[in-house]
């Protein structure tokens, strides 16, 4: 059985190599949508989405 694993916004922004701000500027300008938001308002996102385009120009 394959786990799939989530990724924190800092860790998303690690991969990428970018600021955790940055990754969550895309999410509230709608150009990357987390797995999942957390009650906390923390966004999770898969391991999908490190490599994933982002649309962004």
């Amino acid at each position: 059985m394959q786990t799939s694993s989530v990724l924190t916004t800092r860790e998303l922004a690690q991969r990428r190599g970018v600021t955790r701000q940055h990754i969550a500027r895309l999410v509230r300008d709608g150009k990357l949508t987390p797995a999942t938001t957390l009650s906390n308002g923390a966004y999770l996102f898969t391991e999908d989405q490190a490599n994933a385009e982002t649309g962004e120009s």
